[in-house]
């Protein structure tokens, strides 16, 4: 019976939304290395996953995800962008032209 009232009120939708914050909330920690491209984003996905449930991993874990080193710190960002005729690279202000003796080999 008591099954029954709680079905026909829209409880399982509450209760499907109160797991996914949850869920959400637990792999914070998680979510912040992947979007702050921490170097050690797989790690933290590890410790997050086998040690987030105890407060301390958790704690841990999001330690990690905010204070680990990123790839623009190491000089680790996206290769450069070239014209498609290959003539000119994006450097993330304007279109410069290649030196001749750097041009990525293809039709010319």
């Amino acid at each position: 019976m008591l099954l029954d009232t709680a079905s026909s009120n829209g409880g399982g939708a509450g209760g499907f939304l109160v797991l996914a914050l949850i869920g959400l909330f637990y792999f914070l920690p998680s979510i912040v290395a992947y979007q702050r491209h921490n170097l050690n984003s797989g790690g933290v996905l590890v410790v997050n996953l086998l040690l987030g449930w105890t407060f301390l991993g958790w704690i841990i874990a999001f330690a990690m995800a905010a204070g680990g080193m990123r790839r623009e710190h190491l000089g680790m960002s996206a290769p450069p962008q070239y014209s498609p005729d290959g003539k000119f690279w994006w450097n993330g202000r304007e279109w410069v032209p290649v030196p001749p003796q750097s041009l990525p080999p293809g039709p010319q």
